[in-house]
């Protein structure tokens, strides 16, 4: 089972997971194959383990993925906007609230 898959059934537990063990997050960028799906996979995580839970992040919410990412696994380069992260996830087939529709 991969890493983002085991974050579907145990969101919270998975976060944690992450914050115990910084190697993870290098694995899930890893299985992701780039940045904006593993921020899309941590930031679906979080809104899923919320009180009042959905299953879609918004923009700020992959950016804000993205920047912990990059903090825990000390990316030095610079990051893409929000905006082009969610844009890129949309091309992916990964749903992002604010994301721009392509034509």
């Amino acid at each position: 089972m991969g890493i983002v898959e085991r974050s579907e059934d145990r969101p919270q537990e998975w976060l944690l997971s992450l914050e115990q063990n910084r190697e993870l997050y290098r694995e899930l960028l890893e299985e992701c194959q780039g940045l904006a799906a593993a921020a899309h996979a941590v930031a679906t995580a979080r809104c899923r383990s919320r009180d009042i839970s959905t299953a879609i992040p918004n923009v700020s919410e992959v950016g804000a993925a993205a920047r912990e990412i990059a903090k825990r696994t000390s990316m030095d380069q610079p990051l893409p906007r929000p905006i082009h992260l969610a844009d890129e996830c949309e091309a992916a087939g990964l749903p992002v609230i604010g994301a721009r529709m392509a034509a």
